[in-house]
């Protein structure tokens, strides 16, 4: 049964140790983004803002709405992949979820992750890394970039949409045809 509400939806995705990758976040924000690739992640005040973001307690065996899903496993309907007008080609990869995740809620559709289906991960993250693997990983240099991207494009708008905080009720009066 499709829920014509439901704009996004993300599955379980399973490592071949047995292991569920953290494939939810909250929306992301400067500060955190900062926090959770320095040191500053080890202070005690600052701890909680890289841990709220990355969504440390999401229970991956419940279905929920969320604010974003890793795209690496994501299914957009062909309607509302038309009204977002599809990926925005200034990012290079990695900031594109978050904003098509945002997207969705800002047009009233639900993001959603399902956990009774469940799909093969491999495991691996290209943008693992703290601040000093900058100056060596290129791809962790590339999610950099399109945070900032992010960021700007974001600048002036909620953290989170209004139609995330009032689950996915549609709003008609956005157009991100550019």
């Amino acid at each position: 049964n499709r829920d014509p509400d439901i704009g996004s939806v993300g599955t379980r995705q399973l490592n071949d140790d047995g292991s569920t990758p953290d494939t939810v976040r909250r929306f992301p924000n400067l500060l955190a983004q900062v926090v959770r690739r320095t040191s500053l992640r080890n202070w005690p005040l600052l701890k909680g803002i890289a841990e709220y973001y990355e969504y440390v307690e999401f229970d991956y065996f419940k279905s929920a709405n969320v604010d974003w899903l890793q795209s690496s496993f994501m299914a957009i309907s062909r309607e509302v992949w038309g009204e977002i007008g599809g990926f925005d080609n200034r990012y290079f990869i990695f900031m594109a979820d978050p904003d098509i995740c945002y997207k969705c809620w800002e047009l009233g559709y639900k993001v959603h992750y399902e956990s009774e289906i469940v799909v093969g991960a491999d495991g691996l993250r290209c943008s693992d890394g703290g601040f000093k693997d900058v100056f060596t990983n290129r791809i962790l240099r590339y999610h950099i970039r399109d945070a900032f991207i992010y960021h700007f494009q974001y600048l002036l708008k909620p953290n989170i949409p209004t139609a995330r905080k009032l689950q996915g009720r549609r709003s008609e009066n956005i157009n991100y045809e550019q």
